[in-house]
């Protein structure tokens, strides 16, 4: 009688995957530079708000807070593909699967119910495409 082989959880790593490499340990943090660079960031999102108003500002300062937390976290796709093709861990890519399909599914929700922040209503829009975004999509 052959027994069967044990579940695997659905969590667990693809069995394709190798495992990750271990880092660099972190050096200390640089306080100074850190500072300024968060000084600057705040006072260009006040000058921002002071001179296109609340809107500008907020976007501003959501696209700084997710740059500040993916470029940390490096989560980008440049090192996802060297993790695959450098030591064959998928995990970057699969994340960045997640993260596009979770975007698409909400963005189709947002559009179709209209729902949209400071009294906007979202719509689909459709540019020509060119050489720019050729150039774009290359780079």
């Amino acid at each position: 009688m052959a027994t069967a082989a044990p579940a695997r959880s659905v969590f667990a790593p693809a069995p394709t995957c190798a495992v990750p490499p271990v880092p660099d340990p972190a050096a200390a943090v640089q306080w100074r530079p850190l500072a300024a660079i968060g000084v600057l960031g705040a006072a260009l999102i006040a000058y921002v708000g002071l001179a296109h108003g609340a809107r500008q500002a907020v976007l501003l300062a959501l696209g700084v807070g997710l740059g500040v937390a993916l470029f940390h976290s490096r989560f980008g796709f440049t090192s996802a593909w060297r993790q695959l093709v450098a030591v064959g861990n998928g995990a970057g890519l699969r994340a960045h699967a997640v993260l596009l399909g979770t975007t698409a599914t909400l963005f189709a929700l947002i559009i179709g119910t209209g729902t949209g922040l400071f009294g906007s209503e979202p719509a689909p829009s459709g540019g020509p495409l060119g050489v720019g975004l050729l150039l774009g999509a290359f780079l």
